[in-house]
This record gives C-alpha cells, sequence and structure tokens, in this order.
C-alpha cells in the first residue's frame, strides 16, 4: 500500500512545475515595482522606446505583454490593443517614476508631459486643504476678536445683568 501511494506522489509531483506568476523589478537588490499577469506595466526598452501593455505571460527571464492604446473621447472611450510582443527581462531599460503617464502620442508611446502626475496637483499635495484650514481658522480669530469688542461695548447688556 505504501508502495503505491509512493509512486502516486511520485508521478503527481513530476506533472507539477515552477509557475512564474510575477515579475518583481528591483534596483540595488530592494524590489521597486512587482508586476503580474494581467496588470498594466510601462518601460522604456533598450532601444529607447516606451512601451505600455498588459502583461500575458512571464516567464523565468521574459515577459509577454499587449500594447494597449486607449483613446479618449467625448461620448465614449476607445481601446485598441496590438499584437502580443515579447521581451526579455534584461531588455528593460528603464521604469517610469511613480505619477508619469505613458501614452500613445503621435504613432509611439511617449511621456505625457501633462500626465497623470499634474492631474489634481492642488488637491493631492494638500495645499488646497493647508490653505483651507488656515482661513477657517483667520475667520475663527476675527469673528472672537469681534465679539470681544461687542462684549466690551457699552451699548450691549450681557446677559448677567438682567434681572
Amino acid at each position: 500500500m505504501y508502495r503505491l501511494i509512493a509512486l502516486l506522489l511520485l508521478f503527481v509531483s513530476a506533472k507539477t512545475h515552477s509557475q512564474h506568476t510575477s515579475l518583481l523589478i528591483k534596483k540595488r537588490n530592494k524590489t521597486v515595482n512587482s508586476y503580474w499577469i494581467g496588470s498594466m506595466i510601462s518601460f522604456q526598452a533598450k532601444d529607447k522606446n516606451w512601451q505600455k501593455g498588459t502583461i500575458t505571460k512571464i516567464n523565468k527571464d521574459s515577459f509577454y505583454i499587449k500594447p494597449v492604446y486607449v483613446r479618449y473621447g467625448l461620448l465614449a472611450t476607445d481601446t485598441v490593443t496590438f499584437n502580443t510582443m515579447g521581451f526579455a527581462v534584461s531588455d528593460v531599460y528603464a521604469i517610469p517614476n511613480s505619477g508619469v503617464q505613458i501614452d500613445f502620442i503621435d504613432g509611439k508611446f511617449q511621456i505625457t508631459r501633462t500626465g497623470g502626475h499634474m492631474h489634481f496637483y492642488w488637491i493631492k499635495s494638500g495645499w488646497l486643504f493647508r490653505t483651507a484650514g488656515l482661513g477657517f481658522a483667520a475667520l475663527n480669530v476675527a469673528n472672537g476678536i469681534i465679539i470681544l469688542i461687542c462684549l466690551n461695548n457699552s451699548d450691549y447688556i450681557s446677559l448677567s445683568n438682567q434681572q
């Protein structure tokens, strides 16, 4: 009986193989970005062309992407996908910093100068909320000063003197 179980486990383990499901981008032995099958990746290849797409397959030393181009219109968006392209991990020259947006412009992928890192700057940086907080504090101080002036004025009757 034990031989049958051992033989069965041997056949099952022979059929299994390791699956590469994540792609880790490291810089100085620290993981900078992690990507999985189905996630979007943007990078600059060794030929200095930017690439952007959805990861379709990850191997030990390579990955495959399906380039995606999304065009935004007034009434709808239009998504165009290109043929799947394979890249070796050594083909990756650069990864854009977080907040930098890569878009399909003039027939190729390029950094968008007015990209995602500039949208909602006043909210993302907190400047709008800090300014609103300072304005509220200034209004509170001004109202306090006005109330003190009014209470010290002899034309007003305080509530404690009423009988």
